[in-house]
This record gives C-alpha cells, structure tokens and sequence, in this order.
C-alpha cells in the first residue's frame, strides 16, 4: 500500500500511542485512499500475454567467499577438472552461462584484464559469459559517481570485445 505524507504521520502517531503507553491518546482520521489516485493500480493481465524466454542455466566457477579465516590458501584449480565438472553440469540442449562475479572498481585495469582473459578462455570453450561489474571504489574515489561511469565505460569497452560476452550485470547483488 502507498501512504501519502499525512496518512504516514498518522500511522506515526498511532504507533507511538500503542508503543508508549504514557503518551496522550491521538484521534486521527484519514480518508480512504483513492483507487484512481493510486501509483500502484491493480494489474490487469495481458489478453495475448509473450512466452517466456527460455531458462538460463549458470555458474560462476570462482571461488566462493569464506567468512572464517584460514591457515591454508585456496587449492589451486585443476583446468582439466574444472572443463570436465562444467561439461557435466551443462543442461541438455542448453548453454550453460559462466558468471564471473566481483569485478570490483577498485581492482582496476589489472583485474579487468584478467576477467576479459577469463572471459575469452570460456568463449573458447563454448561458453557464453556474464560479469558483475561492483561498485567498489578505493577509499580516494569512495562517492566519485563520475569515476565510476567513466570505469563501467570502460569496462563496457574492454568487455566488449570478447565476443563470449553475453551480460553485464551493473551492481553489488543482483538479489
């Protein structure tokens, strides 16, 4: 439901009255709200609705993040494993999409290059690739929107140019 101004001052109020005993009682009265006034109208469901799309399967085969600290460092990948888990996992008659996570501002050109070499080894493969681009600044462009745009262009145009490249993904969590 969306509440004006006056009809949240109102809920306010009455929720102070129900949480805070000692405060005076407040009679408040709000007129029911107008359907037509609403920003939010009921849908009405579409007479010859599309079909969905068809269903993207993917995975994004990076490491995952690990809230404890540990002793040991990752275990290095294995090329021939990883190919043969991605093989197995890969849906019949579909494409299985790599999802390359955490291209973070902050890691800069170096880790830009490294997800465009990433990104063309998986085209090679066959597979088709989304990167999440990450606001994650440095703490000297913390706030610099403008930086950032200049950075997801530039992204945009490096990225570009791997032609297994199917999204981008321009956020922190996409959920």
């Amino acid at each position: 439901m969306i509440m004006g101004r006056r009809q949240w001052a109102t809920a306010g109020l009455a929720a102070a009255a129900l949480l805070m005993p000692g405060l005076p009682a407040v009679a408040t009265s709000s007129p029911a709200p107008d359907a037509s006034a609403s920003l939010c109208p009921p849908a009405a469901p579409a007479v010859n609705p599309a079909a969905a799309g068809p269903i993207r399967f993917g995975i994004d085969p990076g490491l995952a993040g690990d809230p404890l600290p540990s002793l040991k460092g990752p275990v290095p990948v294995s090329q021939t494993a990883e190919d043969s888990a991605l093989r197995a996992l890969t849906p019949p008659h579909r494409m299985l999409a790599i999802r390359l996570n955490r291209l973070f501002w902050s890691g800069g050109n170096q880790q830009l290059a490294s997800f465009a070499r990433r990104a063309a080894a998986y085209g090679r493969h066959g597979y088709g690739v989304e990167v999440q681009v990450r606001y994650h600044p440095t703490s000297a462009n913390n706030g610099n929107l403008t930086g950032w745009s200049r950075w997801v262009r530039h992204v945009v145009d490096v990225l570009g140019k791997v032609h297994a490249l199917e999204s981008l993904t321009i956020t922190n969590e996409v959920n």
